[in-house]
């Protein structure tokens, strides 16, 4: 299996453009993957501020202003943070989780127009006859400011004096999650090697959700053997079993049975015991819905779960339950799911509990999956038994769906809701891991940057999925997945960083380290 190896090449495109391209090996037992989380808000607010201006600019806007506002870095309860309100949206779901209330009243005062700035503080223009509304307001937006939660962001970093209300555009706005620079875990703890891998929140689509903030990962993670977040949508995974061993399929929620606050345990379908149908088309007694709910039935991703008088509908975000909500119509998270239950499935004691909120745990019900202590999934897999799995309808086989005309209608897509085909054929920094047939690992990583801001002869232009592959074959790989890419690319060699940073925010020949959740360490 050999001990931790280097190197770096140039690959040349037949066109003749190019690509640097660095490989790093490393045992198989070292690697470990890990969430990364900024401790200072402000950090992680400002930096997505300056990413929203750029989108914004990118998008035709003249004059754009941001306003970031970071969730908390650990779970907080409503009940805790603000006793005595009521955290009921307008669509009668309860909210249960800090983050997911903050996001909710943030972005109703932007979008009703009621948040404006003047000499350098928020102010809000509710009518004294809303009560509810002046309460709730006031009291998130004094929990921002006396946390140093809040941040605003203009074109010139320059305040003026006066922010009227339509300056602040909701596509502008944005909740900043769970993310960090993943040069800081290098400094901090000097591993060996060190690339980032979970896909996370960036696009607009991509948060729809108050449950959902710019920066927060999503797909299967098991970390000590324990599942920390689901296998959301069927997809490339990279695993490790009791004995030791490193594994690459595709894991889903069909793979999964979990228990829900009070001891119920609700198999995945067919299984034993309860069981819950997963993106159901009719009713259920328990059905999972994910953002992959509707493309088999209708084409198409529904968002939302169906009407559904008295059932109760949680919503699951990782572990967590942050919200609920009786009779259907529930929005669902690209990074969580909701579980519906009918009328009289679970007895009033567990519909007490789960009202309550509390945590869900999860095991795998496939018998090859069981015992696995560590995993991490992006997709889509490009290599199992040695031979390039990669084809045309990959992604279509891993639930992905990006965001896309309808009908003529405009239909968020399932995360990552900018990945389409032509994404995947598209020259871009590019990661990826594979396992060698000695049991060892391998990494090969690609610098990119954004589309159209190369500088020709200068940078190194990224690879497609296809070459990506095949370089992991060369590599001695005989199963790999991709990891995420693009602007996040990033792979540390013995605390150097071993690829040229792609985010380039609209200012060819200037780098940008993106932030992100989750990283593998060796």
């Amino acid at each position: 299996m050999g001990g931790y190896f280097y190197s770096k090449r140039r690959y040349v495109h037949p066109d003749g453009m190019w690509a640097d391209v660095t490989i790093a090996r490393f045992p198989p037992e070292s690697l470990k993957f890990e969430d990364i989380v900024l401790q200072n808000p402000l950090v992680r607010m400002r930096d997505e501020a300056h990413f929203l201006i750029y989108k914004a600019l990118e998008r035709g806007e003249d004059d754009p202003v941001a306003v970031t506002w970071a969730c908390p870095e650990v779970p907080l309860a409503v009940s805790d943070a603000f006793p005595g309100l009521d955290s009921t949206t307008d669509d009668g779901e309860f909210l249960l989780d800090v983050g997911s209330f903050v996001t909710y009243t943030m972005r109703e005062l932007i979008s009703r127009g009621w948040l404006f700035r003047s000499d350098g503080r928020w102010q809000i223009a509710v009518s004294r006859r809303n009560s509810r509304w002046l309460a709730l307001a006031g009291d998130v937006l004094q929990w921002l400011e006396r946390g140093n939660r809040i941040w605003l962001e203009t074109l010139t970093r320059e305040e003026p004096g006066w922010i009227p209300i339509e300056r602040f555009q909701p596509g502008n706005c944005a909740p900043i999650g769970r993310c960090g620079f993943l040069r800081d875990v290098v400094r901090q703890r000097a591993p060996k090697v060190a690339f980032n891998t979970s896909y996370f929140l960036l696009e607009q689509d991509d948060y729809v959700s108050h449950h959902s903030a710019l920066g927060d990962p999503y797909g299967l993670l098991v970390r000590d053997g324990v599942i920390e977040r689901p296998p959301l949508y069927r997809r490339g995974t990279i695993w490790m079993g009791g004995d030791g061993r490193w594994h690459v399929n595709r894991v889903g929620m069909e793979d999964v049975w979990l228990r829900l606050p009070g001891g119920l345990r609700l198999s995945p379908p067919g299984g034993d015991g309860p069981c819950f149908a997963l993106n159901p088309t009719d009713g259920a007694e328990f059905a999972l819905y994910t953002r992959h709910y509707g493309i088999e039935s209708a084409g198409r991703p529904l968002g939302s779960t169906p009407e559904s008088p008295g059932s109760l509908e949680i919503t699951v975000v990782d572990r967590r339950i942050v919200g609920w909500k009786y009779d259907g119509g529930l929005l669902i998270p690209q990074n969580g799911f909701v579980l519906a239950i009918a009328p009289g499935a679970v007895p009033d004691e567990t519909v007490e509990s789960l009202r309550a909120g509390g945590k869900v745990s999860y095991g795998f019900a496939r018998a090859d999956l069981a015992g696995m202590l560590r995993a991490v999934q992006a997709g889509p897999e490009l290599i199992r038994g040695g031979e390039v799995t990669l084809g045309e309808r990959s992604l279509d086989d891993e639930g992905f769906w990006w965001s896309r005309e309808v009908g003529g209608e405009y239909v968020v897509g399932v995360v990552p809701t900018d990945y389409s085909d032509e994404k995947a054929r598209l020259r871009t920094g590019r990661l990826g891991i594979g396992v060698r047939a000695d049991g060892g690992l391998v990494v090969v990583a690609a610098a990119g940057v954004n589309e159209g801001m190369e500088i020709e002869g200068v940078d190194s232009i990224g690879l497609d999925l296809w070459v990506l592959a095949s370089l992991l074959a060369e590599g001695g790989a005989i199963e790999a997945v991709n990891l995420d890419g693009g602007g996040s690319t990033q792979l540390f060699f013995e605390c150097g960083l071993a690829t040229h940073p792609g985010d380039r925010r609209g200012r060819p020949g200037l780098s940008y380290e993106r932030m992100i959740p989750s990283a593998g360490i060796a």
